[in-house]
């Protein structure tokens, strides 16, 4: 044991351990204020030194403790604020789809008018207007149809009917009944599944302004190249931008059949990408022209790829996808 003459106070290796450990105005104590308090209470070097290599080992150890519980601690409440902002912004999405879906279309329109405008080919004829036109209102109206499909496909329990055949076999997973699923704590779309929700949203306003930027609006009387590249980039917006937005409302009314449709629309995604190119290669391009488009094609590709190299992990993995959308949880493995 060691004598703090100072303090009139035994200090046992489990007294040392306390001080070291205790909490002192939010910090831990330090190895040079406990050195302080006994060091100098000895009169023989050999006893001092021991003093000091117990003591900073000591106070190692608590600051190893401290900082771990201090990250843990700080983690937990990083989380927690996380997840309430995941699940603020889906709310906030739910309640102003109405207004979303308005200031959609006035955009899609104000883009439309100066498109056609601005076309190379200006129309001469109604029908040729009407030609210019038609492109931009399928694109403005896709997204709106997908949501409304998605939205009346899965009513009733059709929404919660869980999928026969289960493409995501791995990991040990106990099977649920949606309604022990929906009691779960970890349904529900939010945390990195509201990231995703938000990110398809994002994904069909970048594909309409790539669309409006890249390609010119052309009528018949435009070289023949020209007026069929105009209406494959119409048909791929038109698709993506209703299956994105078919995904967006399985995933946000949990309809376990969102990782399949999402994965479906990925597919047809490059499909799309590698149909234009393989339609547009039997025509004379000018360079620059078939220069442009192969970055716009292998830069939609490399976009689609990217995504899945990220969320497929995620989907075929993550608790939260699986309790949501396959009702079945983590297996707990019995000990032997």
């Amino acid at each position: 044991m060691i004598k703090n003459r100072n303090f009139s106070e035994i200090y046992t290796p489990q007294k040392l351990t306390q001080l070291v450990t205790s909490p002192v105005c939010g910090k831990v104590r330090t190895h040079k204020t406990l050195f302080n308090m006994v060091y100098f209470t000895f009169d023989s070097d050999a006893i001092r030194n021991q003093v000091r290599l117990e003591v900073h080992m000591l106070s190692n150890i608590g600051l190893i403790s401290a900082v771990t519980s201090h990250s843990s601690n700080l983690f937990d409440s990083y989380a927690r604020r996380a997840a309430m902002a995941s699940r603020d912004a889906i709310r906030g999405v739910c309640r102003n789809l109405t207004p979303i879906a308005l200031a959609w279309l006035g955009v899609v329109a104000l883009v439309a008018i100066v498109r056609v405008i601005a076309s190379p080919t200006p129309a001469t004829s109604l029908a040729q207007l009407a030609s210019l036109a038609v492109p931009y209102v399928l694109v403005g109206l896709a997204p709106i149809a997908g949501f409304i499909v998605g939205r009346n496909a899965f009513l009733g329990k059709a929404r919660h009917r869980s999928a026969s055949v289960q493409l995501s076999r791995i990991g040990a997973w106990q099977e649920m009944s949606p309604r022990e699923a929906r009691r779960h704590p970890s349904f529900g779309p939010v945390g990195f599944m509201a990231s995703l929700i938000i990110g398809m949203l994002i994904n069909v306003a970048l594909r309409t302004a790539e669309f409006a930027m890249a390609i010119p609006a052309l009528t018949t009387d435009a070289p023949a190249w020209g007026y069929t590249l105009f209406w494959l980039a119409t048909l791929d917006t038109v698709m993506m931008n209703f299956f994105y937005a078919v995904c967006f409302v399985m995933a946000l009314r949990t309809v376990p059949l969102f990782p399949k449709m999402l994965l479906f629309a990925w597919l047809v995604d490059i499909a799309m990408q590698l149909t234009i190119a393989q339609a547009v290669s039997s025509y004379p391009l000018p360079g620059e022209v078939a220069i442009a488009l192969e970055q716009l094609l292998s830069g939609n590709i490399d976009k689609v790829l990217i995504s899945m190299m990220i969320w497929l992990p995620y989907l075929i993995l993550a608790d939260r996808v699986n309790v949501t959308y396959r009702h079945r949880a983590p297996a707990v493995v019995a000990a032997r």
